[in-house]
């Protein structure tokens, strides 16, 4: 064997008959440049960005929207609460800061519309929803602000962070099948 033919490329850039049609997608798919690796880097990003924005807005407007007067009202509060809670703890799994800013504007945005939502429901309150409302929100920026220059938390504390945004995203969905009916429609079936 020459030098030469070791030099020589081995595949030919015509597709064979021996290349299934799924390779040869795949071959076709990779980028011809470093140029336009990027450009597709920027365009996943900004979709991701759009993703996180407009699922965190429904899911806001959604947590507001789920609560009710009548029987299921602390329910439905609870589950506000929930959202609320798991907004700010998946804030923190972001490494692109529109997504963070996204699930952080959404934590606040549960709230405030809930207290809006309550003081146009309940007026004689509004006094006292709005006191608890500037209280919870001086404790929140407290503890935020205690926790701006911690960079590292110990392993046992993560994953009980991790443990408690877990149950919580769990618990979301019985509270809503118990808020919209679904228990009693079940428990009152006869066979």
């Amino acid at each position: 064997m020459d030098n030469e033919e070791l030099l020589d490329p081995v595949a030919t850039p015509e597709a064979t008959s021996e290349e299934t049609p799924t390779w040869q997608a795949i071959i076709a798919s990779v980028p011809a440049s470093a140029v336009r690796l990027t450009e597709r880097s920027k365009l996943a990003k900004q979709l991701l960005i759009g993703y996180v924005t407009s699922g965190t807005l429904i899911l806001a407007a959604g947590a507001i929207a789920v609560v009710v007067r009548g029987h299921f009202f602390v329910h439905s509060l609870v589950v506000a609460g929930l959202i609320t809670t798991v907004c700010g703890f998946r804030s923190r799994l972001y490494a692109e800061r529109w997504c963070a800013w996204a699930l952080l504007a959404a934590t606040v945005a549960i709230p405030t519309g809930l207290t809006a939502k309550l003081i146009i429901w309940y007026p004689h309150y509004a006094w006292l929803l709005l006191s608890v409302y500037l209280t919870v929100a001086l404790v929140a920026l407290v503890v935020v602000g205690s926790m701006a220059h911690v960079r590292r938390v110990s392993p046992v504390v993560k994953r009980t962070l991790e443990l408690i945004d877990g149950a919580m995203i769990a618990a979301i969905i019985p509270m809503l099948l118990w808020i919209t009916g679904v228990y009693d429609t079940v428990r009152n079936i006869r066979f």
